[in-house]
């Protein structure tokens, strides 16, 4: 149960990585005066990398029941 427990708090952590690191650097940018286009994709991070993630623990979990 505890390692159940751990994973959990691993994939929580890995998904507030996954999207605060997108809105760090989209703030980065914007306190820094950042204009261009790399802009919108850093806007983009978040939800692909959320998706990314997603894809990356299912085959995961059918990997360990196989």
């Amino acid at each position: 149960m505890s390692e159940k427990k751990h994973s959990c708090c691993k994939n929580m952590w890995l998904m507030i990585l996954c999207c605060a690191l997108p809105l760090l650097a989209v703030a980065a940018a914007w306190f820094f005066g950042y204009q261009g286009y790399l802009i919108n994709f850093a806007w983009l991070l978040c939800p692909l990398a959320h998706g990314l993630m997603m894809w990356w623990m299912m085959r995961k979990g059918k990997e360990e029941s196989a």
